[in-house]
């Protein structure tokens, strides 16, 4: 498990730090962990909050086969 700080994180996201931290205040965002007054993220929480994230614009349902 890889923790990241707030700066990297937003890196990855490619977002600011700043909105990182509105989405902390507004409880959105990826999950992360508060350790005393470090703000750390998991590299898996990024990934999957991306995939959660993503939008098919055709919205069309994919299915299995």
């Amino acid at each position: 498990m890889v923790n990241v700080n707030e700066k990297k994180a937003a890196e990855i996201l490619d977002v600011a730090v700043q909105t990182l931290r509105n989405w902390r205040f507004l409880q959105r965002g990826p999950d992360y962990l508060r350790l005393g007054r470090c703000i750390r993220y998991r590299v898996d929480d990024l990934e999957n909050y991306v995939e959660r994230n993503k939008v098919n614009p055709e919205g069309s349902i994919q299915t299995e086969n």
